[in-house]
């Protein structure tokens, strides 16, 4: 089984994807999307829609994990990371992939402890 774990960012996106086999979880690939800095917040979200489509038509998962948002003290920081979820949530809509959120502590402590 494939499993696509995304973690949402206006500014970077990070990305990894992991086969799961006979018990174990093996990495495959991983990385980071970067819109350009001088993007406005629309072509950001689109340059994060079509690159996550881009990568569920390649790699094809059985599911997409993405972090939720997070109680943040700047709001409009907050309002950005939610736009860049709605993309990429609508992208694996799109890709018919079941998608599974996780709070980003949760998978903090499951990935190094605390």
């Amino acid at each position: 089984m494939i499993i696509l774990g995304l973690d949402p960012g206006t500014a970077a996106t990070g990305f990894g994807i992991v086969a799961f086999d006979s018990g174990h979880l093996r990495l495959e690939s991983c990385g980071v999307w970067r819109p350009a800095a001088r993007f406005t917040l629309p072509e950001k979200l689109e340059f994060l829609f079509t690159s996550a489509a881009e990568l569920l038509g390649r790699v094809t998962p059985a599911a997409v994990s993405v972090e939720t948002v997070f109680a943040a003290k700047n709001i409009s920081s907050a309002l950005k990371l939610a736009h860049a979820r709605g993309v990429l949530l609508a992208a694996a809509a799109r890709a018919s992939v079941p998608v599974f959120e996780y709070e980003p502590r949760l998978v903090k402590k499951a990935l190094v402890g605390y």
